[in-house]
């Protein structure tokens, strides 16, 4: 059943970084958070995606100057999820 969802992996990260939606945003991250207990695999992909759009969206690049992609939204967004 995992291998499955992992196929999906990348595109379930998208939407729950980037949905906007009027309905309840929290059943997606549930789901992923659900699956990662029950994966290792999934939980350290799903963790790398994470990262990787954390460092995307952040207020400041490394070397300290403004990000000229930070959103605030999704920095939260990944940032809630990695402390999950």
């Amino acid at each position: 059943v995992f291998d499955g969802i992992e196929f999906y992996l990348p595109q379930l990260a998208h939407m729950i970084i980037h949905l906007e939606a009027d309905w309840d945003d929290e059943v997606l991250e549930r789901f992923a958070l659900v699956i990662s207990q029950h994966s290792l695999h999934f939980a350290l992909q799903f963790n790398w995606i994470l990262q990787g759009a954390t460092e995307d969206y952040q207020p400041e690049t490394l070397s300290g100057e403004p990000n000229p992609q930070f959103n605030a939204l999704y920095y939260s967004r990944c940032v809630k999820l990695l402390t999950n």
